[in-house]
């Protein structure tokens, strides 16, 4: 899969796996190490909601990027280190897993819109 920014048309992020089941979410990039640029892992939450991440068993600092239903971005927590809890302050219903650094290098922002597409 890829994320193209909606309003520039551009390719933001193109390898992204998804995680639509509860054991892809539950293992997420647990016990992985760090993975090559322009790689993300996108959680499908199947209602709208503060989901809540832990970074336990992580080897490395990951982004998270959540988005609304309609793919913009809701909230960005930057650096969120190994063995830590994180819980949003916004609802969304897609979470996308960086490796920390990335979503500044991608120039994610607060209420770009992304679009989810097939490769």
């Amino acid at each position: 899969m890829k994320l193209r920014d909606v309003k520039t048309g551009k390719v933001v992020l193109k390898n992204v796996v998804l995680a639509d089941s509860f054991l892809k979410r539950f293992k997420g990039l647990m016990l992985k190490s760090r993975p090559a640029r322009s790689y993300g892992l996108l959680f499908a939450f199947r209602k709208k909601g503060r989901h809540f991440i832990h970074t336990c068993f992580m080897r490395f600092a990951i982004d998270l990027v959540y988005l609304d239903d309609n793919g913009q971005i809701v909230e960005i927590k930057e650096n969120l280190r190994p063995w830590r809890f994180y819980r949003p302050k916004s609802k969304a219903k897609y979470l996308l897993e960086l490796p920390a650094g990335d979503a500044s290098v991608f120039g994610l922002h607060l209420g770009q819109q992304l679009k989810i597409e097939e490769k």
